[in-house]
C-alpha cells in the first residue's frame, strides 16, 4: 500500500490541478462574454435612442408613403438614403450590432431586441399607435448581465425620460 500511496496523492493532486485550470478558464471565458455583452448592449441601446429620434423625423417627410409594404420598401429606403443619411448610417450600424447580439446575446436578449425592433417598423405606418418600448428592453438586456435584477421598467423609464 506505501508504495501506491505518492501515486495516488500524485494523481488527485494532478485531478485536482488540471479541475482547477479548466473551471478557472470557464470563468474567464464567461467574464469575456459578459464583458462583450455589456459593450454590444450600450452600442445597441445607443444606436435604437437614435433611431427613434430619427423615425420621428421620417415619419414627417412629405415624401413617407403612406404604408410601408413589402412591395414599396425599396422605395422606402432610396427615400432614406437621398433624405436621411445619418438614418441611412444608422441602419449600417444597426446591423453590424444585430450581427453581434445575434452571437453575444443570450436567447431573452435577442427575443426583446427582435420585439423592439418589430415595434419600431410598425411604428413607422403613419396612422400606427405602435410605441416601441425602449425600457422594456433595457431591462430584458440587464437581466441578461445581471441575472437577478430588482429594477423595473418603471425605475428605468425614470430615469431616461426627458
Amino acid at each position: 500500500m506505501s508504495t501506491y500511496f505518492p501515486v495516488i496523492v500524485a494523481f488527485i493532486s494532478m485531478a485536482t490541478l488540471l479541475f482547477g485550470y479548466i473551471y478557472q478558464k470557464r470563468k474567464e471565458r464567461e467574464f469575456e462574454i459578459n464583458r462583450t455583452r455589456q459593450e454590444i448592449y450600450v452600442r445597441l441601446i445607443k444606436n435604437l435612442s437614435e433611431k427613434l429620434d430619427l423615425f420621428e423625423r421620417l415619419r414627417d417627410d412629405p415624401d413617407m408613403p403612406e404604408k410601408v409594404t413589402t412591395e414599396n420598401v425599396k422605395e422606402l429606403y432610396r427615400l432614406i438614403a437621398r433624405n436621411h443619411p445619418e438614418l441611412d448610417s444608422n441602419f449600417n450600424e444597426s446591423r453590424e450590432i444585430m450581427s453581434l447580439m445575434a452571437l453575444f446575446g443570450d436567447d431573452e436578449a435577442i427575443k426583446a431586441c427582435a420585439a423592439f425592433a418589430r415595434d419600431s417598423y410598425a411604428s413607422l405606418q403613419p396612422s400606427s399607435e405602435v410605441i416601441p418600448d425602449k425600457n422594456k428592453l433595457i431591462n430584458e438586456l440587464r437581466k441578461s448581465i445581471f441575472h437577478e435584477t430588482k429594477v423595473t421598467v418603471e425605475d428605468i423609464k425614470l430615469m431616461t425620460s426627458k
